[in-house]
């Protein structure tokens, strides 16, 4: 499938650490909270995922996030009371591509820690006035 001589490079980025994503939860905060992380990354370059909704990458990994002190007890604050959660952009996609709606019932068997279930949960819920009540187990 992959030709030899592109091993060394496919090994490389396979080894290379992930951007850091997060995808705020919908709320009547969402803009604040999206504003304010525009401000901490002043100095990190952040790009919006617009097919994930509320969702951001910025230009630097998991690790990286722990040298902005400032940013990552805001960030673990938002994180904890359920604003914003840390999810891979892959993770992103399968709940996308369900294309869950209000009134369905979808059993979610993804592995932990759950935030594709919190995103399935976000998108039921927005859609909730549309079908009745669905549910997500």
């Amino acid at each position: 499938i992959i030709p030899q001589e592109e091993w060394p490079q496919m090994l490389r980025s396979l080894r290379s650490p992930l951007p850091a994503c997060l995808r705020i939860s919908p709320s009547p905060f969402t803009k604040q909270l999206m504003e304010r992380l525009h401000a901490f990354c002043s100095s990190v370059d952040v790009r919006s995922l617009e097919w994930a909704g509320n969702a951001v990458q910025l230009a630097v990994d998991k690790g990286g996030l722990k040298k902005h002190t400032e940013f990552q007890t805001w960030l673990q604050q938002h994180t904890e009371c359920g604003d914003i959660t840390r999810q891979e952009a892959v993770s992103m996609v399968p709940a996308l591509l369900l294309e869950a709606r209000g009134g369905e019932r979808l059993l979610d068997m993804c592995a932990a820690p759950g935030s594709k279930t919190g995103q399935l949960l976000e998108i039921v819920a927005e859609h909730q006035g549309q079908a009745g009540q669905g549910v997500v187990v």
